[in-house]
């Protein structure tokens, strides 16, 4: 699931207000929608100083990147959103934190700490009990560029766990064609 760190100058009142047109359904955790089996959430942070301009949200989604940007651009695009740090866990059942960074020191990334905190490009790998963290932050309070983060982070994925094709279109073409 991804957890974009987001902050505006809108309180939680008002953005609840400008998506209720949209079919998102008010939760404990905050604002829900789902679509397809898929949430797209919208959590404000549970403490905010009240008399500063920019509040916090936490933004979780298990969907794909696009549908997860269409959807953060739908909600927060008119409203200027300042987007600090993106971070996805990839979950992987039967790897222990001891597996994960024998591979990611065999993959070459660059270790930053003996704990399990690794480097790739602009993205930070951290080794957790139940999962591998991967995350991107702002530097020097400059907004991230949404797209780009999402698509760095999806690439060193793909390069730690790549995804399983459980349908290969040709194999049955060239099983056919040894056949004969």
């Amino acid at each position: 699931m991804f957890t974009l760190t987001v902050m505006i100058d809108r309180s939680p009142s008002e953005v609840a207000e400008s998506v209720r047109g949209l079919g998102f359904q008010v939760k404990k955790e905050g604002l829900e929608l789902n679509v397809d089996g898929h949430v797209f959430r919208i959590q404000p942070f549970k403490y905010q100083d009240h008399r500063v301009r920019n509040y916090g949200y936490r933004i979780c989604f298990d969907m794909s990147i696009e549908s997860g940007a269409y959807f953060f651009e739908t909600t927060f695009g008119h409203l200027q959103p300042h987007v600090q740090a993106i971070e996805y866990d990839l979950d992987v059942e039967d790897c222990s934190q001891m597996n994960w960074n024998k591979e990611l020191i065999a993959k070459g990334y660059r270790q930053v700490d003996a704990r399990g905190i690794y480097s790739s490009g602009s993205v930070g790998i951290v080794v957790l009990d139940e999962c591998v963290n991967m995350q991107v932050r702002s530097v020097r309070r400059k907004s991230l560029n949404l797209n780009k983060s999402l698509h760095e982070i999806m690439s060193v994925r793909d390069e730690i766990h790549p995804p399983v094709n459980h349908h290969d279109l040709f194999s049955f073409v060239e099983e056919e064609d040894m056949a004969i």
